[in-house]
């Protein structure tokens, strides 16, 4: 988890403690430029739910995709304000989902490559 804010930081630290999640690294940076300069390893889940106003979920996806973060079948959970419009996406992804809930528009969207069978869905 890449968090810039202090605060927010020890709470995830204290939460990841918490549950024990041993795999789970909590990273105090600014997500843009740590994606940027850190050597990629590609993911397969990725939670991005940047500050609504901030503009940052559009390039963050950016460099998800540019810098070689996600691979074919990475799933990425988006999170925005509802009054906003999906977000737009590479090419090769596939938004799967796509919900409002009061304040909070959130989605589930697929890196190209792989058909995945979601529950609900054949």
């Amino acid at each position: 988890m890449i968090e810039s804010a202090g605060a927010a930081v020890m709470q995830l630290r204290s939460n990841v403690q918490l549950i024990k999640a041993e795999k789970v690294r909590v990273i105090k940076a600014d997500a843009l430029r740590w994606l940027s300069t850190q050597e990629p390893k590609p993911m397969d889940i990725i939670f991005l739910d940047p500050p609504f106003a901030s503009g940052l979920l559009a390039p963050a996806i950016d460099k998800l995709e540019s810098k070689g973060w996600v691979h074919p079948g990475s799933l990425l959970y988006l999170e925005t304000q509802s009054s906003g419009s999906p977000p737009s996406l590479p090419v090769a992804w596939s938004l799967l989902r796509h919900k409002r809930a009061g304040q909070v528009c959130y989605g589930l969207a697929r890196v190209g490559g792989v058909e995945l069978a979601l529950i609900g869905h054949a």
